[in-house]
């Protein structure tokens, strides 16, 4: 008998403490933290060929989860310059899928690919798939960009690299 009162008073004065007392029984803070995801909605990449045709530099933007929005500039050794604008969607970490357009320019002439139709101006009907993965803070895409031409009804398909940061 006398054992079980012991065991009784035993166990009323330990929960009793914890009870009146609670900041002395807190569980350490990293076993309660959760991990929190860096979040960086903003993208900023160089990228051969792809939508700017040559050499391009863009500017990418989330604006939800699997969306953005992307506008670039890029120049050519044959003094042309090629605006890329597009929407993305990212079906699942790490393909993506756009469409958009490329307004071209030539101030000093047109150029003879049957792309342009030899014109030295206008705009272009482009889309984007590919694979693009964010590694922390730098970026890596890779993707097949078709172009089209509804002035002279022509289609060509590029391929682009793109290296950069996102932020």
């Amino acid at each position: 008998m006398n054992k079980l009162i012991y065991i009784s008073l035993i166990i009323y004065f330990c929960s009793f403490s914890i009870l009146v007392f609670p900041e002395n029984y807190n569980t350490i803070d990293d076993s309660t933290m959760q991990s929190k995801k860096i979040e960086r909605n903003n993208l900023f990449f160089f990228e051969i060929g792809g939508n700017g045709l040559f050499l391009s530099l863009n500017y990418e933007r989330y604006i939800s989860d699997n969306l953005s929005i992307r506008v670039g500039w890029g120049n050519d050794i044959f003094k042309g310059s090629y605006i890329p604008l597009l929407i993305n969607y990212n079906f699942e970490q790490p393909w993506e899928l756009g469409i958009g357009i490329v307004s071209y320019n030539f101030p000093l002439g047109h150029r003879t690919d049957k792309i342009f139709a030899s014109k030295s101006s206008g705009v272009l009907i482009t889309s984007n798939a590919g694979f693009k993965k964010k590694f922390d803070w730098f970026l890596l895409k890779i993707s097949v960009t078709p172009l089209y031409n509804p002035d002279g009804s022509v289609f060509q398909l590029f391929g682009g690299l793109s290296v950069g940061i996102s932020f």
